[in-house]
């Protein structure tokens, strides 16, 4: 084996991520040794916190193939965590409610509860990877208004969150007039998107809002074209 088999095998634990997001990218696996039997621990780490850690306890399957399925299960089905990319499609489940105001609420709330959930859990917030305050500062709340305050304060030590659900509420309340608009619509909503929810928050993790704003647009386009 290979005195670095890091080099080798983290690309290739990337490509493998990108692939299961909808963004592949080839990564070198022609080093002989990957084909023999191995087990490895995919961990991965957003702004130097915990974000997913899958992996195998016994040999049973060539490293190549471990460290790939290990790398795609640490991003999407660490069960300690919500999928990298679940909630950029929320504006897209919040578009079967009818009234643009409920469909903007329902999504920014969707992004605020995941966060409470996150701190609740002692978890990285989701898109930005930051550490709330173990259990967003509620224990020992006494009554509803000191949970409101803990939880208003918690968020705005967050801004970015609160950014983002501003973001995807605005997405999911313009969604149907872009529906309407055809494929132009979806493209400039999937364009709108990527604005709104990578570059205006450049601590954000950008893969997974990337790949929701692609798949956002095409299923948009998809719709477009039966109606």
């Amino acid at each position: 084996m290979s005195h670095k088999p890091g080099k080798v095998l983290l690309p290739i634990a990337r490509s493998s991520i990108g692939r299961a997001l909808g963004r592949p990218h080839e990564a070198p696996e022609n080093a002989p040794w990957l084909q023999e039997l191995g087990a490895c621990f995919v961990t991965l780490t957003q702004q130097g916190q915990l974000r997913g850690c899958i992996g195998s306890l016994q040999a049973h399957r060539s490293l190549l193939v471990d460290v790939k399925a290990n790398a795609v299960a640490a991003a999407l089905h660490d069960p300690r965590f919500a999928p990298l990319a679940a909630l950029g499609l929320v504006p897209l489940a919040a578009s079967v409610l009818r009234a643009g105001p409920r469909r903007a609420a329902q999504a920014a709330l969707a992004v605020l509860t995941a966060g409470v959930v996150a701190g609740l859990r002692h978890a990285s917030l989701p898109f930005t990877g930051a550490r709330p305050p173990l259990g967003v500062g509620v224990a020992g709340a006494a009554n509803p208004l000191d949970v409101a305050g803990s939880l208003a304060r918690a968020a705005a030590a967050h801004p970015a969150l609160l950014v983002e659900a501003a973001a995807f509420a605005a997405i999911a309340l313009v969604l149907p007039f872009a529906q309407a608009r055809g494929r132009w619509g979806a493209a400039g909503l999937g364009a709108a998107m990527l604005v709104l929810t990578v570059l205006a928050v450049p601590s954000a993790a950008a893969a997974p809002l990337v790949a929701a704003a692609w798949l956002t647009a095409a299923v948009v386009a998809v719709r477009a074209t039966r109606d």
